[in-house]
């Protein structure tokens, strides 16, 4: 799981930003809670506040580990305007079985890596600086050649999971790993105005509604959509050799995408990537603005469907503070994003907070501030 994430000159975030998701000591929905570490995170914050710079900040990591496929074009704009540095520094905590697998590293564009060094249990395994030999202490890489071209843009760790045979019987290699592979089947997804983005888990584009067709999903999804109140009859369609979904209305078949509303457009998209989630194909998921276009109980409904997956760390950020209750969250379960900070409920006030509290109260009467 991801235990802390900091990143700095990136983006809108030209200080350091440190996302901590240690939990706090409460005793209901224990649920949302894995191994003290918040297992289902919701971010508010207001436009502009850095919301979908920091999904982009935490999934930036798939871009140099991993070979998945990224929806969206990588934007020239990749370090923060305001800052002198000419680089972004990011540093990830993940924890597994007890062990804490601190991954650091430095860009100054989407691909270019100038420097790594990944930790475990505060032994450094593996460093790296662009220009010079690898340094690596993993058992079965003696006899790996230690140095990368300069002009290729190659972690290396991606080189050393590439090229080296592992000492399957070392611990440290059994951990490098297990977040190798955690961040193989990281996600963030969004929908805006109809574009869908998305950073990871997958290597090539898919045809969501081929997708679902074959996956023999189709009378799934119509029973998803039945249970919002969503009353569609679904049908697949053949036109000129690609399958889409039609939606019947008495005699006429009409396709889905064109007449369906923005939010029942956002709830196939959310349904699309909902088949990998209960596979448990997804280690992490960073959903921005999961709820734009829904009505507020398709959005509680949602909430309460993503936290009862085990093995999935959700983020979700959205503008409902309706969602802000303790019967569907809890208070370090809800975090606050402004003024380039980010901070769980119980840090951003001297109150005790409890569970016979309305945190929705509270948040619109500035209770909470990162100020």
């Amino acid at each position: 799981m991801l235990k802390k994430f900091e990143v700095q000159n990136f983006r809108g975030f030209n200080k350091s930003l440190v996302f901590d998701f240690q939990s706090s000591n409460y005793d209901f929905n224990n649920h949302l809670i894995r191994n003290n570490l918040v297992n289902t995170a919701i971010i508010y914050g207001k436009n502009g506040s850095g919301k979908t710079n920091l999904g982009f900040a935490i999934l930036d990591i798939v871009a140099h580990l991993t070979d998945t496929h990224i929806s969206r074009s990588a934007s020239p704009f990749y370090l923060n305007a305001s800052n002198a540095l000419k680089e972004a520094k990011f540093i990830y905590d993940f924890e597994f079985e007890n062990f804490t697998v601190k991954y650091e590293y430095t860009k100054n564009n989407n691909q270019k890596i100038l420097s790594e060094i990944l930790t475990i249990n505060s032994k450094i395994l593996i460093s790296h600086k662009r220009g010079e030999s690898i340094i690596t202490h993993l058992s079965g890489t003696e006899s790996l050649l230690k140095t990368i071209p300069d002009d290729l843009n190659l972690s290396a760790l991606k080189y050393i999971e590439k090229n080296s045979r592992l000492n399957e019987n070392s611990k440290y290699a059994r951990f490098f790993k297990k977040f190798m592979n955690f961040v193989s089947k990281m996600l963030l997804f969004r929908n805006v105005f109809d574009a869908v983005q998305y950073i990871g888990l997958i290597n090539e584009s898919i045809n969501i509604e081929e997708h679902i067709i074959e996956s023999n999903k189709l009378a799934d999804f119509q029973n998803f959509l039945n249970q919002s109140d969503i009353n569609y009859e679904l049908i697949e369609e053949n036109t000129n050799g690609k399958k889409s979904i039609g939606i019947v209305f008495g005699e006429r078949i009409l396709p889905f995408w064109t007449v369906s509303s923005t939010g029942t457009k956002n709830l196939l998209i959310f349904y699309f990537w909902w088949i990998s989630l209960q596979k448990n194909e997804v280690s992490f998921v960073f959903i921005d603005e999961f709820d734009s276009a829904y009505h507020y109980s398709i959005s509680e409904a949602i909430v309460k469907r993503l936290s009862k997956l085990e093995n999935t760390q959700v983020v979700l950020t959205t503008h409902n503070v309706t969602l802000l209750n303790n019967d569907l969250i809890r208070p370090d379960c809800a975090f606050i994003l402004e003024n380039g900070s980010i901070k769980s409920l119980p840090n951003l006030t001297e109150k005790e907070l409890r569970q016979g509290h309305n945190l929705e109260k509270l948040f619109k009467a500035k209770a909470f501030s990162n100020e």
